[in-house]
């Protein structure tokens, strides 16, 4: 899910890369500079000499590692269940899941956990001698796709389990959504098709999205929230 942008750098220059771990479950902030001599792992319980980010038993061990390749520091996500969302100094936002993404001067990576999310500064130094691909002013990760009351509500079971007690990493089954809507499995499979195809039309032409995949864009993008599985759950229980 890679947008096509990418800063660069003059071949003398080195960048160096500071990162800054907003403060989270009484832990203060945390400032980190590495010029690229070795990686930098970040996450739950994160390898030695890396940066814990959060304490939610649903964040990774390992959520995430940037390295520097070829004068560009490059961010790459561990864990597809749990996907990282990088927003630039411009907001525009895209997700980063089972793949890796260049890094501009300024961008914040969010890591979200089922009840938390922690928030990391991305500083480059060098960034004044950037050549930078921008993303075309019609880019889609520039807004929410604009998705039905029905795609909506499919959405918001889909993902109703992240925000639950037991805080599952698995979309809910078409079983469960069934349930959930109080209408047929079939009916219930030809929904998600539809809210798949819509993000999937919403990202780019011929992508392809797997049923992770949807739920992972829904989270990060915050398409679905905590409001909204408690009005579905809601509505459920309530016309039982």
């Amino acid at each position: 899910m890679k947008p096509p942008r990418a800063t660069r750098y003059a071949d003398d220059v080195e960048p160096t890369l500071v990162i800054t771990v907003e403060p989270f479950d009484g832990v203060p902030e945390q400032r980190r500079e590495t010029d690229g001599a070795e990686s930098l792992s970040f996450g739950r319980q994160p390898s030695v000499g890396g940066v814990v980010v959060s304490s939610d038993p649903t964040v990774s061990r390992i959520a995430g590692i940037v390295s520097r390749t070829s004068h560009v520091w490059v961010l790459e996500a561990r864990n597809r269940h749990r996907a990282l969302t990088v927003t630039g100094r411009r907001g525009k936002r895209h997700v980063v899941c089972d793949t890796s993404d260049v890094l501009d001067h300024g961008d914040t990576i969010e890591v979200v956990g089922a009840s938390s999310t922690t928030r990391v500064r991305v500083e480059i130094g060098g960034a004044a001698l950037p050549q930078s691909l921008q993303l075309p002013s019609t880019a889609p990760w520039e807004r929410k796709p604009q998705l039905s009351a029905e795609q909506h509500s499919v959405a918001t079971a889909l993902v109703m389990g992240f925000f639950g007690s037991d805080h599952p990493a698995s979309p809910a089954s078409d079983d469960a959504i069934a349930r959930v809507l109080a209408i047929s499995v079939k009916a219930t499979q030809g929904r998600y098709a539809r809210l798949r195809d819509a993000l999937e039309a919403w990202l780019r032409p011929g992508f392809r999205l797997d049923r992770v995949d949807v739920a992972d864009i829904l989270i990060a993008h915050q398409i679905v929230g905590h409001d909204d599985v408690r009005a579905l759950l809601t509505a459920a229980t309530d016309s039982q």
